[in-house]
């Protein structure tokens, strides 16, 4: 089994705002001690496809680590004419509790656009 851990810090006075740009309401967090495990590699098919199961915004307070069901993060890789094209799709939010499930979805959406921007960075310096 591969998995994930934390090893980043986070700043809750960030998070909040962050949270108000996208129209929500402030949350608290839960900060996951050093090195817990956040996620655990479903599938990997090398140059094609790559896959992990998460607990979507697992940092929010009101998450229950024990119970919480975890979504599908999926990466697929296919090769264009013009180079690869990358598609990342997370599916499962249906499962997330409803008090959690627009802050869950709102919260990754706005973390993979993050992502995909670096993803972006580092394939223009190559």
């Amino acid at each position: 089994m591969i998995t994930g851990n934390f090893s980043a810090s986070l700043n809750e006075a960030t998070i909040r705002e962050y949270q108000k740009s996208l129209g929500l309401p402030p949350s608290r967090i839960t900060v996951p001690e050093r090195n817990t495990v956040f996620c655990t590699v479903e599938r990997v098919e090398p140059e094609r496809y790559f896959s992990f199961r998460w607990i979507p915004y697992g940092i929010d307070a009101e998450a229950d680590p024990t119970n919480e069901p975890t979504t599908l993060v999926e990466f697929h890789l296919e090769q264009t004419a013009e180079g690869t094209l990358l598609t990342i799709v997370e599916s499962g939010f249906d499962t997330v509790p409803e008090h959690r499930r627009e802050r869950a979805f709102r919260m990754n959406q706005g973390g993979w656009s993050g992502q995909a921007e670096n993803i972006k960075k580092y394939v223009e310096r190559k």
